[in-house]
């Protein structure tokens, strides 16, 4: 990259590297480049706009955050899956990131995302010794900025800890460092029924209807399952 808004040169004589597009990216392709010095050195996605000769970008405001340098640095094609609650339309929704997003599940009352950690301070992958990344500072061996947490096997992270630090990456894109050890996502949703004359009055009812009787009552649904991200799963949940 010249600038933080011109075109990425691509090295295509890399082996394994697609023919189709500009190593295997097209137009429209949503992609991530990756600062590849150290784990959580920063990254920046966007969408593709050009394959002639050198890659086109659509980068935020509208430029990167730096420039991102020959050896150092890292192209790949990526899928985003960003779910969410529409609360006042009572919809689970979908959206990829830069089209546009769409309805998943209707007739949702209630939504819940929690996020489980490893407990270890040096769950995430450490740096090589007197090196040090956004998680570890230099040392022989490097010494883990993560908090240790007393829980026994997985914790629950709280909101404050998702945003009280050591922080990863910079700019837009920054995180805490504490998502890199995610371990497992619950997911917990509660569904009713879209009719009023079905639902009663109660628990069993985030929104009250009309219905008094056994014979028209349907209760509220309510389902909670565990996501564990492939390349991170503890063993029990391994696939």
């Amino acid at each position: 990259m010249a600038d933080v808004d011109q075109p990425l040169f691509i090295d295509s004589s890399i082996p394994g590297c697609p023919g189709i597009g500009l190593c295997g990216l097209e137009v429209g392709t949503r992609a991530m480049l990756i600062d590849t010095r150290g784990v959580g050195a920063g990254h920046e996605i966007f969408t593709v706009s050009g394959v002639a000769g050198a890659l086109l970008h659509d980068a935020p405001n509208p430029q990167f955050e730096r420039v991102f340098t020959i050896g150092n640095s890292t192209v790949i094609p990526v899928v985003q899956r960003t779910y969410y609650f529409d609360r006042p339309n009572r919809r689970l929704m979908l959206y990829d990131g830069h089209l546009g997003d769409m309805p998943l599940v209707d007739n949702v009352v209630d939504v819940e995302f929690s996020f489980f950690v490893d407990s270890a301070a040096a769950s995430v992958a450490r740096p090589p010794d007197g090196e040090a990344s956004c998680v570890y500072d230099p040392g022989s061996p490097p010494l883990p900025r993560l908090s240790v947490y007393g829980t026994v096997g997985l914790h629950l992270l709280t909101a404050g800890e998702m945003t009280d630090g050591p922080f990863c990456g910079a700019g837009g894109t920054a995180f805490d460092g504490d998502l890199l050890r995610i371990r497992l996502v619950r997911v917990r949703l509660r569904l009713d029924a879209a009719a009023d004359d079905v639902r009663g009055s109660g628990s069993l009812f985030a929104r009250p209807g009309r219905s008094s009787s056994g014979y028209s009552y349907v209760p509220d649904f309510e389902v909670t399952f565990d996501v564990a991200p492939r390349n991170m799963a503890p063993a029990p949940f391994a696939r």
